[in-house]
């Protein structure tokens, strides 16, 4: 449900030139939402041009706006911002952005138009609906905190908050319902028709929820309580794979992305946008957020040529505002090497960190949760026929096998494999799979699992998220974590793993542990109470060893499984979704508060070596 614009007072938009325009808002229509997403589109030459935006003459000062090429349907160049409209009176209201050229880099472009500095300006009609809902969320002690917000009707069908300009906005469709929406300390206001509504407030997978149902018929104030239920300390969460309108096929704004990594409870958040490496630091700024979440700075660049994809990859950290690598025809292997020399080319001031390379959805991606998963959708395993039982030296494509007999340009040179990519079930129990072939074969990989996030409604932020064994957001520490295996991965349910011989403790890590003597794998399944837990089982050396049955909403319990003796193995625990169940969970909380997912969670391997028994 999403109410729809209406016909508006008639006045003539102007604009400098006919090929610079407002695409949103949209001229002619009135708009109701409290926030306003604005489109304008622009010739390429603009594509080096940076953007501010002016209401009624009043420059928004707090308002990030994001200048870019897009490849998506259309071509051009896209303007991007979210306006903050609560504080209007009904009526003609004008907005006008001013352009102006910036360095390019190198990349030459000598057009007129790319030199000089533009202006282009609409009117719009705020007609804001009838009434006002004000919505606080608070934590355990009362005290405002930073969340979401969910909007639904009592039978739990999602109501869209926004107007006619998220569709003029978003040409991918991801973001045109809006129900969903980060709320700051200092609250948010939305403008609702007459009726009955049901908010649900909550934050990450760490936190509690809150619900109340209105009866909307004047301004109304919503307090809602979200606790922290689950405490985890020394661990940050990180989402690894996070895409801005930076990247060509987005069309978040940098207010709507960086406000929902801080309501999922983001600690820290890699920014990958497609084949280019940006600074989020100043829209972090603008928005009055630089405390509140820790940016990388990274990238998630092609294998193949321009226009013949074969796969992604993210490679972090990496010194903003240096031109990205093309990959031309290199092999897989060569590709990750190329973004090495790029790292130690362009170091970052006062650190050393090595780059971290990431394998992203080596079999493909689920676009949307409810069409099918595409196999042919940049999976770098699909394309090269990825056997999992042979060694990499055994496999049928060249590609894979060449370079394997050097560190660098190897194939499996790359750090980290993106397990669970957004929402797909089909993704997961693939990738899981080459996973453990891979460690099986001797290769210690991190396992990882993202968003992989262009829009906040679609692939909300924070499902799934890494929690990184870390004790501080230090850009080196949180990378060798990484790096280092110390990452468990959840939509939901928290799997710990530890192994217990004698008065030894053991933690997931790419570390060697030689042990003697019996040994048991403890395993502490923890679960938020709108999270279902059916299932927990312990892997060894990639055969599910045992498997208990939970069959709760939510879970802190614990269990105990005596490991087999004379045997060198890696363990990993999982917990949630049974491995065999189809569907989803529409219609229940879980789906309310994460949309399209199901309930996985897991843990890194534990190594213990050969004859360690």
């Amino acid at each position: 449900m999403c109410a729809a614009g209406v016909a508006a007072p008639v006045e003539k938009s102007r604009i400098a030139e006919e090929s610079l325009v407002f695409a949103s808002p949209v001229p002619g229509r009135s708009t109701g939402a409290a926030r306003l997403q604005v489109l304008a589109r622009l010739p390429m030459d603009y594509r080096f041009h940076q953007g501010v935006l002016y209401l009624n003459d009043e420059k928004l000062t707090r308002t990030p706006v994001v200048v870019r090429a897009r490849w998506w349907a259309g071509k051009g160049v896209d303007l991007m911002a979210t306006v903050d409209l609560s504080g209007l009176e009904r009526g003609w209201h004008r907005l006008r952005a001013e352009l102006t050229p910036t360095d390019n880099k190198g990349v030459g472009v000598s057009t007129e138009a790319a030199a000089r500095s533009e202006s282009i300006e609409t009117s719009f009609y705020f007609d804001p609906r009838p009434h006002r809902i004000r919505v606080t969320l608070v934590d355990g002690r009362g005290r405002p905190r930073h969340g979401r917000v969910m909007v639904h009707s009592e039978e739990g069908d999602a109501i869209g908050m926004g107007d006619i300009t998220d569709e003029a906005a978003d040409p991918t469709g991801r973001d045109r319902t809006r129900s969903l929406h980060a709320v700051r300390p200092a609250g948010l206001t939305l403008f609702a028709e007459t009726g009955r509504y049901m908010l649900t407030g909550s934050g990450g997978v760490r936190d509690g929820f809150d619900t109340q149902t209105i009866h909307l018929d004047s301004d109304t104030d919503v307090v809602l309580t979200v606790p922290r239920v689950i405490d985890t300390p020394g661990e940050l969460t990180a989402d690894l794979h996070v895409h801005t309108a930076r990247s060509s096929d987005a069309f978040i704004s940098d207010t709507d992305r960086f406000e929902s990594m801080v309501a999922a409870d983001i600690d820290v958040g890699v920014i990958t946008d497609h084949n280019r490496i940006r600074d989020p630091r100043p829209a972090l700024e603008m928005l009055g957020l630089e405390d509140d979440v820790v940016v990388v700075p990274g990238v998630e660049f092609r294998i193949g040529p321009s226009g013949e994809s074969i796969g992604h990859g993210n490679a972090f950290p990496l010194q903003p505002g240096v031109r990205a690598v093309r990959p031309g025809s290199r092999t897989p292997g060569e590709v990750f090497e190329a973004w090495r020399d790029h790292h130690r080319a362009n170091p970052i001031p006062d650190q050393d960190t090595a780059l971290l390379v990431q394998l992203n959805h080596p079999r493909g991606i689920q676009f949307w949760p409810d069409k099918a998963h595409r196999r042919d959708a940049h999976g770098l395993f699909e394309e090269l026929q990825f056997d999992r039982d042979l060694p990499p030296e055994k496999q049928s494509d060249e590609r894979f096998r060449k370079g394997l007999k050097s560190n660098d340009k190897s194939i499996m040179s790359f750090d980290a494999i993106e397990v669970l990519n957004r929402f797909s079930i089909e993704g997961w129990r693939e990738v899981r799979l080459d996973w453990f072939a891979l460690l099986n074969h001797g290769h210690r990989i991190t396992g990882t699992g993202n968003a992989d996030s262009h829009s906040s409604q679609l692939e909300a932020i924070g499902f799934p998220v890494n929690l990184v064994r870390v004790q501080r957001a230090h850009q080196h520490d949180f990378v060798e974590a990484v790096r280092e295996g110390a990452v468990r991965v959840t939509t939901g349910p928290l799997v710990d793993l530890s192994v217990r011989c004698g008065d030894l403790v053991i933690q997931p890590s790419q570390a060697d542990n030689r042990v003697a003597g019996s040994c048991h794998a403890d395993v502490h399944v923890q679960a938020a109470r709108w999270v279902p837990v059916h299932e927990v089982r312990l892997i060894i050396n990639g055969e599910i060893y045992r498997r208990e049955w939970v069959g709760t909403m939510g879970s802190d319990r614990r269990f105990s499984f005596s490991l087999p003796r004379a045997q060198a193995m890696w363990l990993i625990a999982e917990a949630g979704w049974p491995l065999e169940k189809e569907g989803r969970l529409q219609g229940t909380l879980f789906d309310r508060l994460a949309p399209g997912h199901v309930p996985i969670g897991f843990t890194n391997p534990i190594w213990l070596s050969t004859g360690a028994y």
